[in-house]
């Protein structure tokens, strides 16, 4: 099981990672910051850690966790870098006290309308999307786990 960081940001959505986004220029943190996640993603149900992983992005608004639409891509500063094909982005989130490093990337093609965000992920995750909007599904592939 995947231990997240500290969640003060809001209750978490079951089974999502909370973690922190690293531009590229970021180097990798030991162990988790002391400040709030700066993010989470919630992979889909049965997804393969040593495969690419489909997750929605989730971000913290008045203290809740929701999933990212495509009308909030240009709010925050990951999602913004993705849009724009930087390369090199990342999410960290730790297992066993060891960093879990991924590297991200997002296509148009993977929005996902609401219905779709219910059959892929369930009606836990639905019910914090957007209903009028789809929402962001990023792909993110294992960079580097624990010893």
């Amino acid at each position: 099981m995947l231990t997240t960081t500290r969640d003060d940001v809001g209750k978490p959505i079951r089974d999502q990672w909370s973690g922190y986004w690293l531009r590229p220029s970021d180097g990798v943190p030991a162990a988790p910051p002391g400040y709030r996640p700066t993010g989470a993603v919630l992979p889909q149900p049965g997804a393969n850690i040593a495969g690419e992983i489909l997750c929605l992005d989730l971000v913290s608004v008045s203290y809740e966790w929701l999933v990212l639409s495509e009308s909030g891509l240009y709010t925050y500063s990951h999602s913004e870098g993705l849009l724009r094909n930087e390369q090199g982005w990342r999410f960290v989130t730790w297992r066993d006290g060891k960093p879990l490093l991924f590297t991200v990337s997002y296509s148009e093609k993977d929005l996902l309308d609401p219905a779709h965000v219910r059959s892929l992920y369930g009606s836990e995750a639905a019910g914090h999307c957007r209903p009028d909007r789809r929402a962001v599904q990023l792909r993110l592939k294992l960079q580097a786990q624990p010893a």
